[in-house]
């Protein structure tokens, strides 16, 4: 895992927000998805948050809520808490599930 430096979120979620000020994920356009998708692969330099596999953003790649959203639904729009993770089955996004993670890529203890 390398430590992730998060940048603006996408203008595409910052207007949602603005009209939807009681929203949540769940709600969003998978317009808005993608943006995040992509925004969270580019200042990932297209590797998955968590083992560092290549991802392409598209098919292979999930927007991975760091701190789950059964945990703490009120970050679920923060684009801070989100990143990009691969599929891989049984690793990364299946096996984080709603668990709280005693190390994530968003902390300065990730190597660099």
């Amino acid at each position: 895992m390398r430590k992730i430096e998060k940048g603006n979120e996408p203008a595409s979620l910052q207007t949602w927000k603005k009209r939807q000020q009681h929203g949540s994920y769940t709600k969003i356009s998978d317009t808005v998805r993608q943006d995040i998708r992509e925004a969270c692969v580019a200042e990932q330099f297209y590797l998955c948050a968590y083992c560092c596999e290549r991802i392409s953003g598209k098919e292979d790649t999930v927007n991975e809520h760091v701190e789950a959203r059964k945990l703490a639904p009120n970050r679920s729009l923060d684009f801070g808490n989100i990143v990009a993770s691969c599929k891989t089955t049984n690793q990364c996004d299946s096996a984080h599930g709603s668990q709280s993670l005693p190390l994530t890529p968003l902390m300065a203890e990730c190597r660099v």
